[in-house]
């Protein structure tokens, strides 16, 4: 995560762009992935054996979407390196490292 942060100040910097100016990026493998894939990866990451609890459906709400990163590859050169799975694996260790 700071290895990206520090990616994106040093290609604002280089673009001229002032701090803050809220740009957005999309930052994604470009591969849609189930609520339920997620939910059942960080369920064995993090051993969980409870259920889900799922809410009633919203008027609208959207049931498939998947990131476009094409902006933050074409802006600072980022793409993804590794797929989810792996990414909330490597989160999750980041963050029982640092606080147990």
């Amino acid at each position: 995560m700071k290895q990206l942060q520090r990616k994106i100040k040093e290609v604002r910097r280089k673009m001229g762009w002032a701090q803050g100016d809220n740009a957005i990026y999309n930052i994604s493998t470009g591969i849609e992935t189930p609520d339920q894939e997620i939910f059942d990866t960080l369920a064995r990451v993090f051993s969980y054996s409870g259920e889900p609890i799922y809410a009633p459906v919203r008027t609208g709400e959207i049931h498939h979407i998947c990131l476009d990163a094409t902006k933050a590859y074409r802006e600072l050169g980022w793409q993804a390196r590794i797929f989810l799975k792996e990414g909330l694996l490597q989160t999750a260790d980041y963050y029982r490292a640092r606080f147990g």
